[in-house]
């Protein structure tokens, strides 16, 4: 973990910001004692192990600017490839590589030997550290030197929480200095060598100064002040004196995140701030006009790790194609993402629409002009035309079966059951269903249907529905020829049917009630809609989508496209806290819009959401394992 986040510097800055307390921090602290049992006015000295070791230069001890860093607690900020700027409790001093001219909070001063570098690193002579901030250092050994300071008392301890950061602040009444240790990634350790602290026992409170607690130093081995904390970061804040001059501070965290550590002045005062929002960004080229993305970021309720591939549907050297693939040959079996992409020869994929129990997807989806599936529900779905061209928009289609030269059959549904396995509201129009090869070879009659076989355009077989006064026949049902259809009616279109007569033609239209100005190639529907002409809009209610999807904070599968017919592809890792805690449906749609994307479609997501890119998963599904869906989002050479 990085405890300190570096930033160029042009200039040198004198730092006299004071660090209070603020309405809702909370604090603990001793009022000065009459009768302190330690005499604060005698140096304290310590060992200061040194990586690499100091160097003796000109008869000057020098020390690893590096050093100063880890073991003394200073600010290192390299301001450009040769100016370094130190900062330590208030005092801002500024050198050169190779130099023996510096200023101390702007005043010129020189050194004794200039600055140099050794083994890769930047040596300064030590005497600096007594004429500037009050340190007096000398050889102790090859490895080290030793430091001697007046001891400081710890006077309070303080925190407050926001949704930016966590702050622990840890009062003194001189300058203080510590050692920074990162014990493991989730957890940070700062120790005082030459430090007394007063009893910090007792219980805290919201206050706009700090506590006072009785003036007497920790009496007994281990005595401790833990911050009360409650935050989505840090577990526990914790004070702990192990012997009469060394105080340790230590913080845990839930997960990886900056840490900024800094001293200032009036009071002298160590800061740690644990940072709540930031951002790392990993990118990679997967081909020309594939770029992966691994973005980490912070936020106030917790991590979010997300993938994004931006595709350039024609980059210049070559053509993508995206394309909805199933997971068997037919709706009910299904494969995992990566399978499915391995099959195809996909470059990536995503998981792609709903589907239900049994495996079936629970929404329209079309691939190349064959026609799959069909629900009941207006919902937004993802299609490409015949060019490639990909689209966001309403789904909204209708199917008629025409008999001879003038029988017509509005259809109701494709490879839709009604109560056997899909839900019912997915039903538009519940009298007349077909089932294609893709629904299997053989299709279960429901008890009151008549049905008809259809063998290359022409009936070969008609199912008439038992008598009303004969009971039902259960068990019935129709072979599902390889080159054809079953067609089943029921209520008023049963007779229908059922009147048709062997050798009769029959032929289905489906199509998509909108003018894209070309033929369709591809349909998945899904939904949400999340954005629209670049302004979000997420249409959860008005697509009749449950809490499940609506509300929430789930692992996310998104597509977008920019103006410039660009594809965007977002996959966000949900339900696990420590790693990811996944996105709303209005991020999700505030996110589409930040990358350029002017339409934008929430795909299934929770456990199915799965990123593929070159055969390997990218992303950490919340399952721990790849989920089996029924359909994907496949992205093909052209």
């Amino acid at each position: 973990m990085a405890h300190r986040r570096i930033i160029p510097v042009l200039i040198t800055l004198v730092l006299t910001a004071f660090v209070s307390p603020r309405r809702g921090e909370t604090a603990a602290g001793s009022n000065e004692a009459a009768d302190e049992p330690h005499d604060l006015q005698t140096p304290v000295e310590f060992e200061v192990a040194c990586s690499p070791p100091p160097v003796l230069r000109e008869g000057s001890l020098c020390v690893p600017v590096k050093c100063l860093e880890t073991e003394l607690g200073f600010e290192v900020i390299p301001v450009d490839e040769d100016q370094v700027l130190l900062r330590y409790f208030g005092t801002s001093l500024y050198l050169r590589r190779n130099s023996s001219q510096f200023t101390v909070n702007l005043k010129p001063a020189s050194l004794p030997i200039p600055t140099f570098v050794y083994q890769e690193r930047l040596y300064l002579p030590v005497r600096i550290l007594e004429s500037a901030f009050g340190l007096h250092c000398h050889t102790s050994g090859e490895a080290g030197f030793t430091v001697s300071v007046l001891p400081s008392r710890l006077t309070g301890c303080r925190s407050s929480v926001s949704n930016e950061r966590v702050r622990m602040v840890l009062d003194f009444d001189r300058p203080a200095p510590f050692a920074t240790e990162d014990q493991q990634a989730l957890q940070l350790a700062l120790h005082f060598r030459s430090v007394v602290a007063a009893s910090l026992g007792g219980e805290s409170e919201t206050s706009s100064a700090a506590l006072s607690t009785p003036a007497t130093p920790l009496s007994a081995p281990y005595d401790s002040w833990v911050f009360p904390l409650k935050d989505v970061l840090v577990k526990e804040g914790r004070v702990q004196r192990s012997s009469p001059f060394e105080v340790s501070f230590q913080a845990g965290t839930r997960y990886r995140a900056p840490v900024k550590v800094f001293t200032l002045t009036e009071p002298p005062r160590v800061v740690v701030d644990f940072v709540k929002v930031f951002e790392e960004v990993e990118r990679s080229a997967i081909r020309p006009g594939i770029e992966h993305l691994s973005v980490r970021r912070g936020t106030s309720v917790g991590p979010l790790q997300i993938h994004l591939a931006k595709i350039a549907l024609d980059s210049g050297t070559g053509r993508y194609l995206l394309r909805p693939a199933l997971g068997g040959e037919t709706i009910m079996q299904r494969s995992a993402p990566s399978e499915i992409a391995k099959r195809l020869g996909a470059l990536a994929a995503t998981n792609g629409g709903y589907f239900g129990g049994n495996g079936s997807p629970l929404g329209v989806l079309v691939i190349d002009g064959e026609w799959i599936k069909t629900i009941g529900l207006v919902r937004t779905g993802l299609i490409v035309t015949h060019s490639g061209k990909v689209l966001i928009d309403t789904v909204n289609w209708s199917g008629v079966a025409k008999f001879g030269t003038e029988g017509r059959l509005d259809l109701g549904m494709l490879n839709t059951r009604v109560g056997g396995g899909d839900s019912t509201r997915l039903a538009r129009n519940g009298d007349v269903a077909v089932f294609t090869p893709r629904w299997g070879k053989r299709v279960t009659l429901l008890s009151d249907e008549a049905a008809v076989v259809v063998e290359e355009s022409v009936v070969t077989e008609v199912i008439n529905a038992p008598a009303p006064e004969i009971p039902a026949t259960m068990g019935r049902s129709a072979g599902i020829p390889a080159n054809g259809f079953v067609l089943c009616a029921r209520n008023g279109a049963s007779a229908k049917v059922g009147a048709l007569e062997e050798g009769t033609r029959c032929v289905l239209t489906w199509k998509l009630q909108s003018d894209f100005g070309e033929e369709i190639r591809h349909v998945v529907g899904a939904g949400p809609r999340l954005v629209r002409n670049g302004v979000e809009c997420v249409t959860a209610l008005e697509e009749k989508f449950q809490k499940d999807v609506a509300t929430g904070r789930a692992p996310r599968t998104v597509v977008g496209v920019t103006r410039k017919n660009e594809l965007l592809l977002l996959v966000a890792d949900g339900r696990r806290p420590e790693e990811s805690v996944g996105l709303t449906l209005q991020e999700s749609a505030r996110i589409m819009i930040d990358l350029g994307a002017v339409n934008a479609l929430n795909l299934d997501g929770g456990s199915s959401t799965t990123f593929v890119i070159d055969g390997k998963v990218v992303n950490s599904p919340s399952d721990g394992i790849e989920k089996r869906v029924s359909n994907a989002l496949v992205l093909l050479p052209g």
